[in-house]
């Protein structure tokens, strides 16, 4: 889901805006799905149903709490190693 993000760190060595921005950018994206799993699917704390997907994001932009949970599990997911990328097999011909 982050892949924007990725894609700015190994092409440009940084990372830019080119991953947020907009409630269509992949941080937005990603904010939105993880805010879903702690207010609607009862993957967080608590039993709670607090928002559907679709008012995530706005859920998340006024609890400061939830903000905090997604914030937490978003920085958790952004700490684990980035996968082995597959080597390019070269063609004989």
């Amino acid at each position: 889901m982050l892949a924007g993000r990725a894609a700015e760190s190994l092409l440009i060595g940084d990372l830019a805006v080119g991953a947020g921005g907009s409630d269509d950018s992949d941080l937005a994206q990603v904010t939105q799905f993880v805010t879903t799993l702690h207010a609607s699917m009862g993957l967080g704390d608590t039993l709670t149903y607090i928002a559907s997907y679709q008012n995530a994001l706005k859920a998340v932009r006024f609890n400061p709490e939830l903000r905090s949970k997604v914030e937490q599990h978003l920085q958790a997911l952004l700490s684990l190693p980035a996968p082995p990328y597959p080597r390019r097999v070269s063609r004989r011909s």
